[in-house]
């Protein structure tokens, strides 16, 4: 359990360092200081809701806290659906999403119309 946790969360830290590679975007993330990501918050362990804090926690928040840190920057959280993913991405209202999402065609082909130069 341990080790595809831990796989899991290295699969996920690639994709979330990716989405803000961008030196645009990572300069613009800087000057507002803050890392704003979008979660599910209910797909646990990944992201859900602590009962005892009412505070989004799991190992995709972790991720996200690492990211920030490691950037200079405050993380902030925003639930968001799961329709609502790949819209909020690309509309400019999160900067990254850490929400389980998985590569397939049909997806791929939505993502390619996003806000972000290709690289």
């Amino acid at each position: 359990m341990r080790h595809t946790l831990l796989a899991a969360a290295l699969a996920a830290s690639t994709l979330l360092l990716g989405t803000v590679a961008h030196a645009d975007q990572l300069a613009d993330i800087k000057k507002k200081g803050e890392l704003v990501v979008g979660v599910l918050g209910t797909d646990e362990p990944a992201t859900f809701v602590d009962p005892k804090t009412r505070q989004i926690v799991g190992y995709e928040v972790d991720l996200v806290n690492a990211i920030a840190k490691k950037i200079g920057v405050k993380p902030v959280l925003k639930q968001i659906a799961v329709a609502a993913r790949i819209p909020e991405l690309q509309q400019g209202h999160v900067d990254l999403v850490a929400a389980g999402l998985t590569h397939n065609t049909r997806s791929a082909r939505r993502r390619s119309t996003s806000r972000s130069p290709p690289s």
